[in-house]
Parts: structure tokens; sequence; C-alpha cells
């Protein structure tokens, strides 16, 4: 294949027929191909009159524009931007057949801004899940924009980034985009991909929708980029799933904050840093998931605060005792430690049943602090609380919280 440099293509005919973005069809989907889903191709699937991109890079600024009925370009392959700009204009729709994707690299760029009413389309050439790759995007330009675009049946296992309709950076590249007014469905996997350290400058008025497992599946330490107004449905998965490092200590801070899309919590996530929880936000905990604050190896701590209005939940994805594994407080001795108006439910597997579903150790003597206040506590498939010698906790902990259906204590002292 022969790689590609500078061209700028003109439009040759007009689109004849007015192509309507139907955001608010995908409100009552299924999780599998259906009517709707279909009609959505439908509008461009006529391919007569594209043009095959056929090379392998674009190695300078290029645009496409709205050249024909239909489908435009089409590409066979994966397409790798490796340096200049692809500017795709509004009305464009590019089908990628099986197997194909767009890789935007470090030295290059894409900005795809379409208009109301006449969108960009990224489409698969059979209409079907996981039939191309997506769009992997691992460049930090300012120029990276996707607006008013359609994304949809990405998610191919092949891609090597991940499978989503949209990857934004990885575990050893970082990234940065701005994605809004776009819709993005109906992923053989995830709806967005959004890789550690990598940044969404600006996510809204979204749609993120029937996709086969979550919307959105990101490191929890960028958790505080994303902003209201954008709309989930209908995924497989209907959380934002968040990550963490696996066993290496996360030293930089968190924010969860209240979204109309609850988190859920993937893995052991161990923090070295501070995780705040906004009044009002529910996270929820993945089947084994721990949450571990690593005074040790870190200045690991936990600061929810929420109200009587507007209490934090920390509940299982899976309503049973046990579900999930502990909050673990190991040595910190941080003042940020304070639970108030916390739901806590669910957890205490994986440990012995007098360690806790809040879990305070204090590892070669050193020093725990916690203050829990009016939070409910339950459901937990061991202790409620365990509180190791050496932890300094609020006196009133036994009266100042509500306790139920814990299979151990509910705040049990070791004193050893």
């Amino acid at each position: 294949m022969n790689n590609y440099n500078h061209t700028s293509y003109t439009a040759t005919t007009t689109k004849t027929f007015f192509v309507a973005f139907l955001f608010i069809a995908l409100s009552s989907c299924g999780k599998k191909e259906n009517e709707s889903l279909t009609n959505l191709s439908a509008f461009r699937a006529d391919a007569s009159q594209a043009q095959v991109l056929d090379y392998s890079s674009i190695n300078s600024n290029t645009t496409l524009t709205d050249r024909a009925n239909g489908v435009d370009y089409i590409v066979k392959n994966e397409l790798q931007i490796t340096s200049g700009n692809l500017t795709i204009k509004p009305g464009v729709t590019i089908q990628f057949e099986d197997g194909a994707g767009m890789v935007v690299n470090a030295g290059g760029s894409l900005t795809a801004i379409g208009e109301k009413g006449n969108e960009i389309y990224f489409i698969s050439k059979s209409g079907k899940r996981g039939d191309w790759k997506g769009i992997t995007i691992l460049s930090n330009s300012a120029s990276n924009i996707i607006s008013y675009a359609k994304i949809e049946h990405g998610g191919n296992a092949a891609n090597i980034y991940g499978q989503a309709n949209l990857i934004i950076g990885n575990s050893t590249t970082t990234a940065s985009a701005e994605v809004s007014y776009s819709l993005l469905t109906a992923s053989a996997a995830v709806g967005i991909i959004i890789g550690k350290g990598s940044t969404v400058r600006a996510f809204t008025t979204n749609t993120v929708s029937t996709n086969t497992t979550y919307p959105i599946s990101m490191h929890i330490t960028d958790a505080g980029s994303l902003q209201a107004g954008n709309i989930y449905s209908n995924n497989g998965k209907e959380f934002i799933e968040l990550t963490g490092s696996g066993d290496e200590v996360i030293q930089q801070p968190s924010v969860l904050h209240p979204l109309n899309e609850p988190f859920a919590l993937t893995g052991n996530i161990i923090s070295g840093n501070n995780i705040t929880i906004q009044a009002g936000t529910i996270a929820y905990m993945n089947n084994g998931a721990q949450l571990v604050l690593d005074g040790k190896n870190g200045n690991g701590s936990l600061t929810a605060l929420g109200t009587a209005n507007q209490p934090i939940r920390i509940v299982g994805v899976y309503g049973a005792n046990g579900a999930w594994n502990s909050l673990n407080f190991k040595s910190s001795s941080s003042p940020l430690n304070q639970l108030t108006y916390c739901q806590i439910t669910g957890g205490g597997a994986a440990v012995s049943k007098d360690h806790g579903m809040l879990n305070f150790e204090c590892t070669y003597g050193n020093i725990n602090h916690i203050e829990v206040r009016n939070c409910t506590i339950s459901n937990s498939a061991s202790t409620g609380i365990y509180l190791q010698n050496h932890t300094q906790y609020n006196s009133d902990i036994e009266t100042a919280n509500t306790f139920s259906s814990n299979v151990g204590a509910n705040v049990f002292y070791d004193l050893k």
C-alpha cells in the first residue's frame, strides 16, 4: 500500500437528502441490533460513489469533504495519521471494512467537526457490532476535536489498544481530545476508553448508548474530568467503569462527583493520594473490587462527605453480602479520612470474619486515623468496621452510625 501525502478533496456532488441525527430514538433501543439502529446506518449505506482510501498512512495536512450521496470514503485497512492534521468536513460518511480502523499517532491530529443536521458518520460496512476497530487517538494535539459526529459498530477485538468506538490514550501513551454533540453507539464492547493520564478537554452534550458493556471506561484519577449534561442509555453495563493501576500505588489525587450515570470501581485500586467523593455520588463496587488507601507507600486518604439530602452510596453492583471486598485503610493517618452520610453495603468478601468491610490496618505500628459519622453500614460478609490497634477513631463510632445485617460484629476492636 502507498503512503499518502497532502491532498484536499473537493465535493463533486451535493447530498440530495437530509440526514437526521436521531439521538432520541435510541432511548428505547435494546442492546442488540434492531430496526432503530439499522435505520441510522441505512441513511448512508450507498457506497456506489465512494472513494477508496487504500493507502496506509496520512503524513501531512489532509482534508476530506462531502463528495457523494451516501458513503464518501471507504477505509479498507488501518489508516494511520502519522503527522499533520486530518480534517473531516460536515456531511462526510466514512465506511470501515472488517478489521479496519483509524489511529491518530503522536505527530498527527484529527479534526472532525460536523454540523447539526449535517453530521459526520464513521460506520461499518456490514452494520454489525465489532466489525471495525474504531478510532484510536494517541496524540495530545489541541486540534483533536470530534463534534456533531456519529461513531458506531466499532470495538473489534483485534485493536491492540482496546475494544471501543473511541479510544483516547492507553497505558503507555497519554492523549487528549474534545468530544461534543456526538453519538457513540453499538460498540462490541465499550463506548469510549480513556487511558490513564489522558484527558477529554470537553465532553459535553454527547449520547453514549446501546454499547455492549460500559459507556465509558477510564482510570480513577481522570474521573473528575467528566462533565454533566451527557446522556447514557441502554448500555450493557450502565456504569462508568473506573480502574486502578493494578498493584501500583497511584500517587495522583482523584475526585468522584455526581453524574447522571453511577460509577463502578473494578479490581484492586490502591491510592497513595487523596480520593474525594462528593455528596450525591453513587460508587458501585464490582465483584471482588477493593479500594486501598495506602499511608505506608504514599499518603492515601478518603474524604467522603455526603449530606442528609445527598448521601454518598458505596454499594455492590450485585446486592448480595460479600459481593465486593473492602475500603481498606493501611496506616493512613491523614486527617482527610472522613466519612459522613455514606451508605456502605454489600462488601466484606475475601477477608476473615473479624476483618471488615471498612478495614483499618496499622502495619508495623503505624497509625490510622478515621472519623465515621451518620453512615449506614450494612450487609457485610464479615465485620462492619475493623479497628486494629493504633487506629485513632471518633469515640462515638458505634452510636453515631447505623449498622444492620453484618455477618460479624458491627465494630471489631483488635487490640493486639
